[in-house]
């Protein structure tokens, strides 16, 4: 009887240390899972700005935001990007050479008088380039030589602004 009396406490120390390690892990693995949720709340939240400014960048160009209603025109584009307006440059895509950060580019309800987004880093900025689609078949003569399209490129920022979405679209008119 005398040889058992400590083997009781050395099996329930061991069971107690294999319970904390089992909650150590427990803790280590919620963080994690804490901190991807938190991650991919921020994109989420960057890609709406983004998706946002697209829009905002659709009224500016149909003229909507104004009444009557008063649509973008060739000579309101700028080789410059000058109020976020770029003509087409063949050789580099504006989004390369001109910042989505700051100016040029426009920031969200700059010109349309769109409401503000809260909970992000920064507003959201986009440029809108104009490009001439030539009809095939058609002369190659510049404006008014085919379809007038416009690339919109928008950038968002999350609420850090470690993270950024940059997305575009094509607006044919």
């Amino acid at each position: 009887m005398n040889r058992q009396r400590g083997t009781v406490l050395l099996m329930s120390l061991m069971f107690l240390v294999v319970l904390s390690l089992l909650g150590i892990a427990m803790v280590s693995s919620t963080s994690v899972e804490e901190r991807m949720a938190r991650n991919a709340r921020d994109q989420d939240v960057a890609m709406q700005a983004a998706e946002s400014a697209l829009r905002d960048a659709r009224i500016r160009i149909t003229g909507q935001w104004s009444n009557p209603a008063a649509p973008l025109n060739s000579w309101d584009f700028a080789d410059d990007c000058s109020n976020g307006l770029c003509t087409r440059n063949a050789t580099q895509p504006v989004w390369a050479n001109f910042s989505l950060d700051v100016a040029p580019s426009s920031a969200l309800g700059t010109t349309t008088s769109s409401p503000s987004i809260s909970g992000v880093a920064s507003p959201p900025r986009y440029l809108i380039e104009r490009i001439i689609i030539q009809m095939p078949g058609g002369p190659i003569t510049g404006v008014g030589s085919g379809l007038t399209a416009h690339r919109i490129t928008a950038k968002g920022i999350g609420r850090t602004s470690s993270t950024a979405i940059i997305v575009q679209e094509v607006v044919v008119l």
